[in-house]
């Protein structure tokens, strides 16, 4: 009976003792297949959905090699201008988390490097922003001038009508008067002649 119960209890152990290997290595398997199928995605230049990929390794696999490498994959192709889900802000939150956790000075390096090139690009978005932000208002101002142009384009057509009916006006009051004059010369030649 004691026999029994040391086997018992052995096999327990190694069982017992073996199982997070066991479970490590399957995880790390999967881990593995799940990355390569991100990859596959990435190479088929599926970009959101590898995206998606990667970020879903980073949450079920977090503290592990892979989540680091899933996680420069992620803040690469939110920064990656062939992603139509390119987000810059982000990649630099990536690069951000990726900075401040435990990774290798080389990796630190090269990470800060990416990270110096992201924060450019949202510089760069700031004032291309900014110089759109200037280009509307300038565009607006230009509208008004415009509109005040045609404003006043209109005024000086209807002054141009105005000035064409007074010298209308003016001509038929010139005739009448030449004519009146006329008739005032014929009756002072006919009051004469008399």
């Amino acid at each position: 009976m004691i026999k029994l119960c040391s086997c018992i209890i052995v096999l327990f152990l190694i069982f017992g003792g073996c199982a997070p290997i066991l479970q490590s290595f399957e995880e790390k398997r999967l881990a593995g297949l799940e990355f390569e199928r991100a990859q596959r995605l990435e190479d088929e230049r599926k970009f959101p959905e590898a995206t998606q990929e990667y970020l879903a390794l980073t949450q079920k696999y977090p503290s592990t090699k892979i989540a680091l490498t899933a996680s420069l994959k992620t803040a690469a192709l939110y920064s990656n201008f062939n992603n139509p889900e390119m987000d810059i802000q982000k990649a630099f939150a990536w690069y951000r988390k990726i900075l401040n956790s435990d990774v290798s000075a080389a990796e630190q390096e090269r990470v800060a490097h990416s990270l110096g090139l992201v924060e450019q690009i949202l510089e760069l978005q700031k004032e291309m922003a900014q110089a759109q932000k200037e280009n509307g208002l300038l565009v607006a101002e230009n509208r008004q001038l415009l509109l005040g142009n045609n404003n006043i384009s209109a005024e000086l057509a209807d002054k141009k009508l105005q000035i064409e009916a007074l010298e209308s006006q003016l001509q038929q009051v010139s005739e009448a008067l030449a004519k009146m004059k006329e008739i005032d010369v014929n009756l002072s030649k006919s009051r004469r002649g008399q």
